[in-house]
């Protein structure tokens, strides 16, 4: 599918880590009018005064935003219909592991894992749908973690294995409605 990033923006979940800033770079590359967040503001800032120095005439619009917090969710999405910015692109490669025991979790640390690697994935699905540009493509980040479960990543892999079925779902779906889903492993 050729997205056309005039008439839309990509947007990029986890912009400030690695895998996530590897997508923001190839997608300046491309000349890509890009959405950024991340959790950081100084992070964010950063990295968009790097894109434009890079890159002078690249659109980019940054969003501080903890993914885990559906109020802060809310607050970024609300923030972007405001804007009118429509979505050709949806890159959700936030996410979140702890390498350790299950009976050495909190009910804190689940909750936030289970919330990045899968709630916030499928909530910026469905809010990507909705202010869709003509055409739409969503790229999950998973794990083959989600297929070969890790011990001490339980879970990791257990979200990861969420994220690839409700891709392949959301893609069959989506048949026919100008969207794309892939999940990447």
């Amino acid at each position: 599918m050729e997205l056309n990033y005039e008439n839309g923006y990509a947007l990029v979940t986890g912009a400030t880590g690695g895998l996530g800033k590897a997508f923001v770079y190839a997608l300046a590359e491309k000349n890509a009018s890009l959405l950024l967040t991340g959790r950081s503001q100084e992070k964010l800032s950063a990295l968009q005064a790097e894109l434009i120095q890079k890159y002078p005439r690249l659109r980019v619009k940054i969003y501080p935003a903890d993914l885990a917090d559906e109020h802060s969710r809310y607050a970024l999405t609300e923030q972007i219909e405001k804007e009118e910015s429509k979505i050709c692109l949806l890159v959700n490669a936030a996410g979140a592991d702890v390498q350790k025991g299950l009976t050495s979790y909190t009910q804190e640390k689940i909750a936030f894992q289970c919330r990045v690697n899968f709630e916030a994935a499928a909530d910026l699905c469905r809010f990507a749908i909705k202010n869709k540009a003509e055409r739409l493509e969503i790229v999950n980040v998973s794990s083959v973690s989600g297929i070969y479960p890790m011990p001490y990543f339980a879970i990791y892999s257990a979200t990861k294995a969420a994220l690839t079925s409700f891709s392949i779902a959301l893609r069959e779906e989506m048949k026919g409605q100008s969207v794309a889903v892939t999940a990447i492993l």
